[in-house]
């Protein structure tokens, strides 16, 4: 199967940007290997289009970085085409694989964010 996962309520918002979906076969018409969802938004001070990469999903296997590398460059074509000229993606920081990705693609780390489960008295 695939690994990643969609947050529920998640489903609502990709039915806006169903033109960011993306999916890999294995073949034409063939089983499906991964997936991306990259949404286009607006920054509400700039007024200039941003995208941010949403979700992306590959099956485990021996293929499963180049399909991942292949659906990355296809989301960053699909913001360009869209005139943006900025992206931005989420990812946990104990998701190495994941940020070996962001960075291969030339992302880089802007926002850090702090947690702290606090415990019943």
């Amino acid at each position: 199967g695939l690994v990643g996962a969609i947050e529920r309520g998640e489903l609502e918002r990709m039915e806006r940007d169903r033109e960011g979906m993306f999916v890999a076969e294995a073949a034409p018409g063939g089983e499906v290997v991964g997936w991306l969802w990259v949404a286009l938004n607006t920054n509400f001070l700039t007024n200039e289009p941003y995208a941010t990469f949403r979700s992306l999903a590959v099956t485990p296997g021996p293929d499963s970085a180049d399909v991942a590398d292949r659906l990355f460059e296809h989301g960053i074509e699909y913001a360009r085409s869209k005139g943006v000229r900025e992206m931005t993606g989420k990812v946990h920081v104990a998701n190495v694989s994941m940020r070996v990705i962001y960075r291969k693609f030339g992302f880089e780390a802007e926002h850090l964010t702090m947690k702290k489960r606090l415990g019943s008295r």
